[in-house]
């Protein structure tokens, strides 16, 4: 078991203003925290692995291919 704090780690530029900060990572996982300026957006991208996630603040528009969904404060998406 690992257990950690979000403000242990340095964050890195991922899209424009977006940052994120790699929690755990595996062979088959990875667990990044990311932090979206208001308005701010991430280009459409892909993995190799299986997504999911947690809006921790505000709200979000997810697109995944012809899905949308909108995520609010406490809300998942997988």
């Amino acid at each position: 078991m690992k257990v950690v704090k979000g403000s242990d780690f340095r964050g890195f530029p991922v899209f424009g203003g977006v940052s994120g900060k790699i929690i755990f990572s595996s062979d088959r996982v990875m667990f990044l925290l990311v932090e979206i300026p208001p308005g701010g957006t991430v280009p459409e991208h892909s993995h190799p692995h299986e997504q999911m996630g947690i809006c921790l603040k505000g709200k979000a528009e997810f697109r995944s291919g012809k899905e949308e969904a909108m995520v609010n404060e406490g809300m998942f998406i997988g």
